[in-house]
């Protein structure tokens, strides 16, 4: 099986079934595929900001597949970040400030080695009220943070020992959530196929609170569905998704900006 790009969404509680759930959850779908004549062999594995389920993909699939976190999820994560702080009503009459938060889910469309330096240009230049969330932001996926390590004094006359910080790196490492590569490939930047999956399976259903037997149904409809497509794949007839034009020129003007940056470096 060629080796890809491959989107692994949310929906079934992924996010509290810890590692070892996920592993269990990784391998029954690599041994399902295999069943069906597939061997999965992903270059890239696209995933949501849990690390329990990024540590399971290294689990069951090694080190040479590449965990990259989905950039919807990112701005998600920052927006969710605003709401707690409080900073909605600001985000909302402030476009200085909505700009400004819109820079900070940019630096995943920076190279991978300017990262840090934009994050240092936005630590200089925050609009006053958004210290908290830029702080947040650079600890959890650019710079880390430092925990204070003190051990006790090994001279009695001193009882004030230096002070030692130790660093702790990122939770998220910019490694993880860049898209540069992918953007300027024209690669996908988020595990949104899953989100449709979830959504076209929701409308199979047609309600909340199905009967077991509802779901068995809409399971079989989704099975016929998946195995036209796989046909028409094979005869070379591969539906192709309607793209609205606004997306299009959204998707142009991006691959486009980080082109003009790749050439500048």
């Amino acid at each position: 099986m060629e080796r890809g790009r491959v989107g692994v969404g949310g929906g079934w509680g992924w996010e509290e079934v810890g590692e070892e759930g996920g592993v269990t959850q990784d391998q029954a779908v690599i041994t399902q595929c295999e069943h069906l004549g597939c061997y999965p062999d992903p270059s890239t594995i696209i995933k949501d900001f849990e690390q329990a389920t990024i540590k399971a993909v290294s689990s069951v699939f090694g080190k040479h597949t590449t965990v990259q976190g989905c950039f919807y999820h990112l701005t998600q994560s920052t927006w969710r970040k605003i709401q707690d702080l409080g900073l909605v009503p600001l985000y909302k009459s402030n476009e200085n400030v909505k700009k400004f938060c819109g820079m900070l889910d940019g630096l995943a469309l920076l190279p991978l080695d300017d990262v840090i330096a934009g994050m240092e240009y936005l630590k200089e230049n925050t609009p006053d009220g958004l210290k908290e969330l830029v702080d947040y932001f650079d600890a959890t996926y650019v710079s880390g943070t430092f925990r204070r390590v003190q051990a006790p004094p090994a001279n009695p006359n001193n009882p004030l020992p230096p002070v030692r910080l130790r660093h702790r790196p990122p939770v998220f490492p910019p490694a993880v959530w860049n898209v540069f590569e992918s953007t300027i490939t024209r690669g996908d930047r988020t595990n949104n196929i899953c989100e449709d999956w979830n959504n076209s399976f929701r409308s199979l259903i047609g309600h909340q609170h199905p009967s077991i037997w509802t779901v068995i149904e809409a399971f079989r409809k989704d099975q016929a569905l998946a195995a036209t497509t796989m046909l028409q794949d094979q005869i070379g007839e591969r539906p192709q998704k309607r793209v609205r034009r606004a997306q299009k020129t959204y998707e142009e003007r991006l691959v486009n900006l980080c082109s003009d940056r790749q050439f500048l470096i």
